[in-house]
């Protein structure tokens, strides 16, 4: 609907790609984001330790296993490519196992035993494996299998507003939350330009012309990064990535004991 007002008109529209916060007439309510670049997204996780342990960790890789919800599986749909964006191996969170074990002497009635209960330190590492899926030939991609950018953030960072934005949905993507959906949602969609990181191709390490890098995480020693309009960058701000600079100098050591006394 148009509304004109002697030289100056307004548009009133109900459409879900409304920008109620663009300005009058700027031609930006049915801005068209651009989704060729995110065709899926999948994360494999696997613990590695050199030291026997009780029982299966492999559970400690859950928060950071992302299946394609496209396929149901860490795989891409056809006609897409999966493109590695990092590979690397990370400190994982000591993990304590609680064991004991027995010492006797004597015999028979005159035997006496010694129960004694200590604590092992594991330092599990995790192999991890990013890919995101980008169409083969663009022109010929199904529209519906694509998603719309909406941010991203660290796990363990609270958004003021809401874990994602809109109609965006969270996965797992590196050690960060990203936002993605298929349903139109300019409110909060961001222009997206990829990834790449440290083991990036050099020729590939940069953003396209219009956008700018912008710091997603630091995985041991790799930095990752995403591409955006700088002034499109709604969920996140550099400051607030709390980065351990020395997170791939961690301690290397796969264990270490505490040995307590228990019973006579």
């Amino acid at each position: 609907m148009k509304l004109d007002f002697g030289e100056t008109s307004f548009s009133i529209s109900s459409s879900l790609d409304q920008n109620f916060q663009a300005n009058i007439g700027d031609d930006t309510c049915h801005k068209p984001y651009n989704k060729y670049t995110i065709g899926g997204i999948f994360q494999k996780c696997r613990v590695i330790y050199a030291n026997e342990t009780i029982g299966d960790v492999q559970y400690r890789c859950d928060n950071y296993r992302q299946i394609n919800e496209n396929t149901g599986d860490y795989s891409c749909n056809m006609g897409l490519r999966a493109i590695k964006l990092l590979d690397v191996e990370v400190n994982l969170p000591i993990r304590t196992e609680r064991r004991s074990y027995q010492e006797c002497s004597g015999y028979l009635f005159w035997k006496t035993c010694k129960t004694f209960e200590y604590d092992i330190h594991f330092q599990d590492n995790a192999l991890i494996e990013t890919y995101i899926c980008q169409a083969e030939d663009p022109r010929i991609a199904h529209k519906e299998k694509f998603y719309n950018f909406g941010g991203i953030y660290e796990q363990n960072y609270t958004n003021p507003e809401e874990p994602c934005p809109g109609r965006f949905n969270k996965y797992t993507l590196f050690n960060n939350t990203i936002c993605l959906s298929k349903v139109s949602d300019s409110r909060f969609s961001m222009e997206f330009g990829g990834f790449f990181t440290c083991q990036t191709e050099e020729e590939d390490a940069r953003c396209p012309v219009g956008l700018t890098q912008n710091l997603a995480t630091v995985m041991d020693g790799c930095n990752v990064y995403y591409c955006s309009k700088q002034n499109e960058n709604k969920v996140l701000d550099e400051i607030r990535w709390k980065i351990n600079r020395f997170e791939s100098h961690l301690r290397r050591f796969d264990f270490w004991a505490d040995i307590t006394y228990v019973t006579t």
